[in-house]
């Protein structure tokens, strides 16, 4: 669709440092938009209160769920929601801080065959989970060369390839490895290239997301 639930947030901190977000919201299309733009605010009025990945995800939890009156004892209430990966990262130190909510971080290190999967809290943001729910911090301290992918579930949930099956996520992580080592720009027109094939002539599914970061 033009409009997507799928988004990218950024927040420069200082010179050095920045917040990165990939999401993915309930729906696609025009509701999937209305959402992103709801979580999109609430990210950023999270970032007033902290510039901790986890913490801002704290205040955009009770933030939307506050927004779409979800704490009202109602059967009728929106159940809509958001699951992103959310990272800090600082050039000079290369400390990269994630917290995520049901999607999960990648890094490859450099020449490695293998992705380091960094686990998400097993809860969205808003829809059922409570409110002041508590969100895990993982820390990392990146070397030159490696590279940290987050994504949502549009890629390796489409259907394609000659026998019409998803992608899969096991395929994805492959494909990354693949492709590391390589400029950004390069990997931007891989990936891309990648999925176009895959789809064919089938329907895209779902929004797709997925940025990469050299550190």
């Amino acid at each position: 669709d033009i409009v997507s639930g799928d988004f990218y947030w950024f927040k420069k901190i200082n010179e050095h440092e920045f917040l990165l977000a990939c999401a993915d919201c309930t729906g696609h299309g025009v509701p999937g938009a209305f959402m992103s733009m709801i979580c999109s605010e609430k990210l950023s009025e999270g970032f007033l209160h902290s510039k901790s990945p986890d913490r801002i995800l704290f205040y955009a939890n009770n933030g939307i769920k506050q927004a779409l009156r979800q704490n009202q004892q109602d059967e009728g209430k929106s159940k809509d929601g958001m699951e992103i990966a959310l990272i800090s990262y600082n050039t000079l130190t290369k400390k990269l801080c994630y917290s995520g909510a049901n999607r999960p971080l990648w890094i490859i290190k450099s020449n490695s065959n293998e992705v380091q999967e960094t686990k998400p809290t097993k809860a969205s943001v808003a829809s059922f989970t409570e409110s002041n729910f508590e969100y895990s911090l993982h820390e990392f301290i990146l070397e030159t060369g490696d590279t940290v992918y987050l994504s949502t579930d549009g890629f390796p949930d489409q259907f394609g390839g000659p026998d019409g099956k998803k992608f899969m996520t096991k395929n994805m992580k492959a494909f990354l490895i693949e492709i590391s080592c390589l400029p950004m720009y390069e990997q931007k027109q891989l990936v891309s290239n990648k999925i176009n094939t895959w789809m064919g002539n089938l329907e895209q599914v779902d929004d797709l997301l997925v940025i990469g970061l050299k550190g």
